[in-house]
């Protein structure tokens, strides 16, 4: 059975008491979509990652930035997007473990 997105709330305001509750149902709601995290102990061992997604939401939502105007990094796992090239030549970028992908803007 899957956890639930209250079940990774609670584990993340455990781990990380200072935090806001933007930011745990934020951060709780990519690791529910992303499909990574089935148990709420795998939380403990990934503690880098959790650093980057609350650095991430903390960074996008200073000055109202949004994870669209940053292509350079997934908006699930926070990871540098990979440069692919698209039918016709088109550039963009993707994550290959969450086949996020975005057209490069030049």
């Amino acid at each position: 059975m899957a956890i639930s997105r209250e079940d990774l709330v609670a584990k993340l305001r455990s781990l990380r008491p200072n935090q806001k509750s933007e930011a745990y149902r934020a951060v709780a709601s990519d690791l529910y979509y992303s499909g990574e995290f089935t148990e709420a102990n795998q939380l403990e061992e990934d503690g880098a990652l959790l650093d980057r997604m609350f650095l991430a939401y903390s960074t996008k939502t200073k000055q109202n930035r949004v994870v669209a105007e940053d292509p350079a990094s997934c908006p699930l796992c926070k990871t540098r997007l990979t440069p692919v090239k698209l039918d016709r030549e088109k550039k963009a970028v993707w994550c290959s473990r969450h086949f996020v992908v975005y057209p490069y803007k030049e």
